[in-house]
């Protein structure tokens, strides 16, 4: 009987010596989220501001325009165009209306969702490593 317990006291120590491992692990990781949160709030908060900005700027008509569709479209109003569909309902754009858009001289709204579209500026291509 004596055996059994201590090798059921050495089981215990070593699942308490697994358990203590991985409660660091999980406080570690938790920190980092919260970090991450924190980053994530900030920003958040960084973009409203500039967002309720931007909208104070807009003609009162395009205003009222944007904030139904804000509040109709689950908060997307404006949309990218990729691969000539809205990639606010996904569905393929009217070649005329893509290349109306490239033209960037009027405010353009999808023909099905009706969000407000605009053509993604392209990203710069970025150095190769160790490339001349």
């Amino acid at each position: 009987m004596m055996d059994r317990i201590d090798a059921m006291q050495k089981t215990v120590k070593s699942q308490e010596d697994v358990v203590a491992v991985r409660k660091r692990e999980f406080e570690k990781e938790r920190a980092r989220l919260e970090s991450e949160l924190r980053t994530t709030q900030d920003e958040a908060d960084r973009l409203s501001i500039d967002s309720a900005s931007l909208t104070g700027q807009l003609a009162p008509a395009t205003r009222q325009a944007y904030e139904r569709l804000k509040s109709t479209r689950k908060g997307l109003a404006v949309v990218a165009v990729k691969n000539g569909a809205c990639q606010g309902c996904r569905l393929a754009l009217p070649p005329q209306q893509i290349a109306d858009l490239r033209k960037n001289e009027k405010l353009l709204t999808c023909t099905y969702c009706h969000r407000i579209l605009f053509w993604p500026a392209p990203v710069p291509a970025t150095p190769s490593p160790g490339g001349s």
